[in-house]
């Protein structure tokens, strides 16, 4: 009976050691007005310690941004060329230092007009066949 007794007892006491915690805008509120509101009125230590975790905050928040925006600056500027890429996908050659890459656009696009394209006709059958007869004799001749 006596141990029940202790630990009420034990826990009563430290009940009294908690403290209220304040929201930070009661913190603000009772800084800018600098009256004491009676007994949890806020010792200007705690008002000092709140600002600067809160400065801390901020500044850690614009580390990471800076941080952050060095990365993706530089991820950027260090970009490959034309040529740096040649050399990473193709197989090594001595003639690779030679290659010049030009931005060509190629003319035979979707919506470009060509001699191949259109309703069937005699004419565009006849382009095919042309087409087709040619390119069957160059094989024909390099594998004879």
């Amino acid at each position: 009976m006596s141990t029940i007794m202790d630990m009420r007892i034990r826990r009563d006491a430290s009940r009294s050691d908690y403290q209220r915690v304040h929201l930070s805008e009661d913190l603000l509120d009772k800084a800018d007005q600098g009256a004491d509101h009676d007994s949890e009125s806020l010792p200007e230590v705690d008002i000092r310690r709140y600002r600067k975790i809160i400065a801390l905050q901020w500044g850690a928040i614009l580390f990471l941004l800076i941080c952050t925006s060095a990365f993706l600056l530089a991820l950027v500027l260090n970009r490959p060329g034309d040529k740096q890429c040649g050399i990473q996908t193709t197989v090594w050659s001595p003639a690779n230092e030679a290659i010049e890459y030009v931005d060509l656009e190629i003319e035979n696009g979707f919506a470009h007009e060509s001699p191949y394209r259109g309703p069937p006709t005699p004419e565009l059958e006849g382009a095919w066949e042309k087409l087709w007869r040619c390119m069957s004799q160059q094989y024909i001749r390099k594998g004879e």
